[in-house]
C-alpha cells in the first residue's frame, strides 16, 4: 500500500530543495504537487522532527514561510 503523506513529504522536500532559501507555504501548496490538505500537517510534523525551521509566521500562528 501506498503511504501518501510521505509521498506528499518528499515533495514538499524536493520543492524546496529546488528553490531554495526561505519558501513560501502558499508556494508550496500551489506548485510543490503535495495534496494542499496535507501540507499544514506535515510542515509541523517536520518541525518537530527536525527536518524544517518555521522562518514566519502569521499573526494566528501558521507558518507563512520555512526553511530547510
Amino acid at each position: 500500500m501506498m503511504n501518501y503523506e510521505e509521498i506528499d513529504q518528499y515533495r514538499i522536500i524536493d520543492y524546496m530543495i529546488a528553490v531554495g532559501g526561505d519558501v513560501a507555504v502558499d508556494d508550496i501548496i500551489a506548485f510543490s504537487g503535495a495534496e494542499k490538505l496535507r501540507v499544514y500537517p506535515l510542515i509541523f510534523k517536520m518541525k518537530l522532527d527536525g527536518v524544517i525551521t518555521i522562518t514566519e509566521t502569521n499573526m494566528w500562528g501558521a507558518p507563512t514561510k520555512i526553511r530547510l
